[in-house]
């Protein structure tokens, strides 16, 4: 037998990420447009059936920036990560949404780096708890084509670009192995895979 529930309501665009907790409860990052006036904005949202019935929440609210991707990792206590690139030109932002202290907390994780055209990202938290995202940047300033992985291992927000074969695309994957980090990406008609040990 099978069965819907309303989760949330309104121009919804497509990039999603939904994820199970230990406990079984479901909880979703997405993008939703919001129309203000004459304008619209692309908000970041999240919800969660945790308590029994739906919830949802505004997380970050897009009106100086364009949002185009979402993905999101749990923590051990269910606590959501959310990652999301913006893009505001002549640079964009790479933020980190955490509700692991009960209200969203987000940083740039990017920090101002020189980056542009960010589209795709994924992100994993290992199991000292450290967040690790990955991101495929045309960074604006020097015309370059690279994947960079961001962590706060180090308990600061760091960014390296670690040697790459062939171009950058627009499609990253992140996943967590027993010799590091696994990631897939796109580049100009092939599909890469990297391995960055521990």
């Amino acid at each position: 037998m099978c069965f819907s529930d309303l989760v949330d309501q309104g121009y919804l665009i497509d990039p999603m990420s939904l994820l199970l907790d230990a406990d079984g409860a479901a909880h979703i990052a997405y993008i939703a447009n919001v129309s203000e006036g004459a304008d619209s904005y692309e908000h970041v949202r999240y919800a969660t059936n945790a308590s029994g019935d739906w919830t949802n929440e505004l997380v970050f609210n897009a009106m100086a920036v364009t949002v185009v991707e979402v993905a999101m990792a749990l923590d051990d206590e269910g606590h959501a990560r959310i990652a999301f690139p913006a893009w505001d030109y002549p640079d964009d932002s790479l933020f980190v949404a955490s509700n692991a202290g009960g209200s969203w907390e987000i940083v740039d994780a990017l920090g101002g780096v020189d980056s542009n055209y960010i589209y795709d990202v994924d992100i994993v938290i290992d199991a000292a708890g450290h967040t690790h995202v990955l991101t495929g940047d045309l960074c604006s300033s020097e015309g370059c084509e690279r994947l960079a992985h961001l962590t706060d291992a180090g308990g600061e927000w760091v960014v390296d670009y670690p040697p790459i074969a062939g171009t950058t695309g627009n499609s990253v994957a992140l996943a967590l192995s027993d010799a590091g980090l696994e990631a897939a990406y796109t580049g100009e008609y092939a599909l890469w895979h990297l391995l960055l040990p521990w």
